[in-house]
């Protein structure tokens, strides 16, 4: 096997988990093998080892058994932040060790020696920052003020209580199980940094993958123009090499170029592919997150809930919501509130027995009450996304949060 074969089996291996961790919760990929894979890395492997020790000793896994259980039961969640630094960390080594010697050179100047310490610690400070903020943890303090801020549609989110906090959930949170919160406007938890990415940290996990693209696209811009240096010292520029298809000898193209290169400066041709194929996964992540939360003004978790939604209209389904709107009355709602205030409610209930969802469902249509408008929902074309405020003001709303609703006002 050649040395170009066992280079590019690696990157689309490394690369291929990288996709998978990024994408693997997506709808786009559920009930795909890439959610399986994902299932089965972050959870599903853990389930069958905790199986394959209740099948050995005959009894459930307790962290208490073994110091080393122990620790490694405690580090579950943290083991692809480890993978992370690993793969970062071992890239940079790798590049000083093969060229720190080399720079300067024709195409690189000094100013590089300032500019990459600059460019590694934006990497590590915005990776930090991601892993400790706070995505907007949802306590009995804010849970009120917060409830005022992220209205209920009546579609997607109604009023309901929080099983494991024991309070009422404000419209676009969900309870994560990893971290044992509420978190406001939950898009989702990210494996790589072992935190939910919600509301208040929206921001900081784009700037964490925009640091990634960053170092990608500077480490491809040294490494190309080390090379080529290198290229130039052995006289690859101007020389020539023999076609065995023309029996001649020609100028030596950019194919074979590529090949001799494999052959001078191996780690840093592997570094180039590496870091290729990384910036064409997460720069595809960044423009799916950024055209989800920005342009479409949803998140991960309500996409998943929209697909849901809309798989069920298309299978013939409806139901009622209702929409706000204060005080209003109509002629025809005051006749059928006195009609409604005759009724017992032995006949309301036989006759929501006796007729049929559809005739339900006509009743409702149109119907003011409490404040609210009840209307019935037959397709998808007739849903309407209020939480899309427009690019302009769901942009301000990621990169500007109101952080004082977290302290309980609004």
């Amino acid at each position: 096997m050649s040395v170009l074969l066992i280079f590019v089996i690696y990157i689309l291996i490394i690369s291929g988990f990288i996709f998978i961790m990024l994408f693997g919760p997506n709808e786009m990929f559920r009930g795909t093998i890439i959610e399986k894979i994902h299932w089965f890395i972050t959870e599903g492997a853990l389930e069958y080892i905790l199986k394959l020790y209740r099948i050995i000793f005959r009894k459930d896994f307790s962290v208490n058994d073994n110091i080393i259980f122990k620790i490694l039961y405690k580090f579950r969640h943290r083991y692809v932040q480890t993978f992370y630094l690993s793969i970062s960390t071992g890239g940079i080594i790798l590049f000083f060790y093969t060229a720190l010697d080399r720079l300067p050179n024709q195409y690189l100047g000094p100013i590089h020696f300032l500019i990459m310490p600059v460019v590694i610690a934006f990497i590590y400070v915005s990776f930090y920052v991601a892993c400790v903020s706070d995505p907007g943890i949802i306590t009995k303090e804010n849970v009120d003020a917060l409830c005022e801020h992220f209205k209920y549609d009546h579609i997607l989110y109604s009023e309901r209580t929080c099983e494991t906090c024991k309070f009422k959930k404000p419209a676009r949170s969900k309870h994560c199980s990893t971290c044992g919160h509420c978190i406001a406007k939950s898009d989702h938890h990210c494996v790589w940094i072992n935190n939910c990415v919600g509301y208040l940290n929206f921001r900081y996990f784009l700037l964490f993958l925009i640091s990634n693209i960053v170092i990608s696209l500077y480490g491809c811009y040294l490494s190309i123009y080390l090379m080529r240096a290198k290229g130039d010292s052995i006289g690859l520029n101007s020389g020539y090499a023999f076609n065995r298809y023309t029996r001649r000898y020609e100028k030596i193209g950019f194919k074979e170029y590529i090949l001799i290169m494999f052959s001078e400066d191996p780690i840093l041709c592997a570094l180039v592919l590496f870091l290729g194929a990384s910036i064409l996964v997460v720069l595809g992540f960044i423009g799916y997150q950024s055209y989800l939360t920005i342009i479409s003004g949803m998140t991960t978790n309500e996409l998943a809930k929209w697909g849901r939604l809309e798989d069920r209209l298309n299978k013939g389904e409806t139901f009622v919501t209702k929409t706000y709107v204060g005080d209003q009355e109509t002629e025809e709602n005051k006749e059928n509130e006195k009609i409604n205030k005759n009724d017992t409610n032995d006949n309301i209930k036989q006759r929501k027995e006796k007729e049929s969802k559809s005739e339900m469902e006509e009743f409702y249509e149109g119907m003011i009450k409490n404040g609210y408008r009840y209307s019935t929902i037959r397709s998808f074309d007739d849903v309407t996304n209020i939480y899309n405020q427009g690019i302009l003001s769901n942009l301000k709303e990621v990169v500007f949060p109101n952080e004082k609703i977290f302290e309980g006002k609004n």
